[in-house]
């Protein structure tokens, strides 16, 4: 027993140890390297439907990402360098309850790990399931001078728009949910965020199915339009209607709806100076 006993108070020293000094190296690693790249002044960040969006180096989308995180991860990015714009894609589901589950989700938490506040790193530091990501992290900041999640991914190619997968897509984002009061807060704290730097936060939204749309529940509808009432929004909702520009769910494009859509998102940059 005292064998026993002993193992496992070795164990949790040695994993304690890991985190402090994973802490320590990060910490470091952002006071002397936080500023090492030159970017953009303009980020792109949101969800999946911003990762197979837009393809450009300034796409930081990811997929699966709540707003939440989004916040946590544009707060980062500003305490490293100047920010001109944020472009953040939003849409009807965006604050559906759906994205509660996202954000309690620990394998999606970890991605974000490094940027957020200190009492919620404390809080989630015996949940964490894979600390692999949390070293991956350390190494990319040490390297390049950030752990910023996310890029354009190419979209999944030969799945095009079908009802039943769309119906299906539906059923998971609306079916039995209620509003993502989380989302919707962080979006409000988004805002004040950029305002507070001089950042214009513009919302974006993706294009979607005419199905896909039709068979949105009124109410998150109404929220959206609601929310995104006193914001910029860049309304691409409608720009695509061919099936094979959709995926099969209708609410992401295919990779050659993201040619066709960066396009027309460098073309309207331009037009705004971005």
């Amino acid at each position: 027993m005292r064998q026993f006993l002993k193992r496992i108070s070795i164990f949790v020293a040695a994993l304690l140890l890991f985190f402090v000094l994973w802490r320590v190296v990060l910490y470091t690693a952002v006071a002397h390297t936080g500023h090492k790249a030159a970017h953009s002044a303009v980020v792109f960040v949101g969800d999946s439907r911003m990762n197979y969006l837009y393809q450009s180096p300034d796409n930081y989308g990811a997929t699966a990402e709540p707003i939440v995180y989004t916040y946590y991860k544009v707060k980062y990015m500003l305490s490293q360098r100047k920010l001109d714009t944020v472009v953040l894609a939003v849409g009807y589901n965006s604050f559906a309850s759906y994205y509660d589950e996202h954000i309690k989700n620990i394998s999606i938490m970890e991605r974000y790990y490094p940027y957020l506040p200190d009492s919620v790193q404390r809080k989630y530091l015996t949940k964490v399931q894979h600390p692999r990501v949390l070293y991956d992290r350390t190494i990319d900041l040490l390297r390049t001078g950030t752990v910023v999640v996310g890029a354009y991914n190419a979209p999944p190619r030969n799945w095009y728009f079908s009802k039943t997968d769309c119906n299906k897509r539906l059923k998971e984002q609306y079916e039995g949910k209620v509003l993502c009061t989380a989302n919707l807060q962080y979006l409000d704290s988004m805002r004040m965020l950029c305002a507070a730097h001089g950042v214009q936060l513009i919302l974006l939204h993706s294009p979607i199915h005419p199905y896909y749309e039709e068979h949105v529940p009124t109410t998150f509808i109404a929220t959206y339009k609601q929310t995104v009432a006193q914001y910029l929004v860049w309304n691409f909702a409608h720009t695509l209607n061919v099936d094979t520009l959709f995926l099969g769910d209708g609410d992401h494009v295919t990779e050659k709806g993201a040619e066709i859509m960066t396009k027309k998102i460098d073309s309207l940059r331009a037009l705004a100076g971005k």
